[in-house]
């Protein structure tokens, strides 16, 4: 059930003066903790696209890991699955062509409870990325021989994740 504006307001009219108060200071109260979820959730998107942004650079042709034989492919791989119901995926993918390996890449821009945050969503994805690994080599345009799955994220978190709840 919506309610538009102008039949708002003829309500909020009909109440008494002590109502029309009460109701504007929960509506104020209810704006301010929208806008601050929403600017929250805006921060923590923009802090995890600067992860990403900084671990997919460090593997480009001119990063400081070039060196290492792998090289950054793309951010989202196989995104065209993000789309299907209950497929997660990872945000990075890196490709040694030389031991034809592919190092998946999670990103997390913060870590509340590690088994349902993080562990139980990274088993779905590498279940996904097994299960869509054909796709996957004709994304890097190479066969893979080897698999490994990295989550990258605040030392602090990633620490207290790997201490347990």
């Amino acid at each position: 059930m919506s309610i538009d504006i102008e039949e708002f307001n003829k309500y909020r009219e009909k109440l008494a003066k002590e109502q029309q108060r009460i109701l504007d200071k929960l509506l104020e109260k209810h704006s301010s903790e929208c806008k601050k979820s929403f600017i929250e959730e805006i921060q923590r998107d923009q802090y995890h696209s600067t992860i990403v942004n900084i671990c997919a650079y460090a593997f480009s042709e001119s990063g400081p890991l070039a060196a290492t034989g792998y090289h950054f492919i793309t951010v989202d791989p196989l995104y065209k699955l993000r789309g299907e119901q209950g497929n997660k995926i990872f945000d990075i993918l890196l490709y040694n062509r030389e031991s034809r390996r592919a190092v998946l890449i999670e990103c997390k821009s913060s870590i509340g409870k590690p088994q349902p945050d993080v562990l139980s969503p990274l088993m779905e994805q590498i279940a996904n990325v097994r299960k869509h690994s054909r796709e996957l080599e004709d994304e890097i345009g190479g066969e893979i021989n080897d698999m490994e799955y990295v989550i990258c994220g605040l030392a602090q978190d990633i620490e207290e994740g790997r201490q347990g709840d």
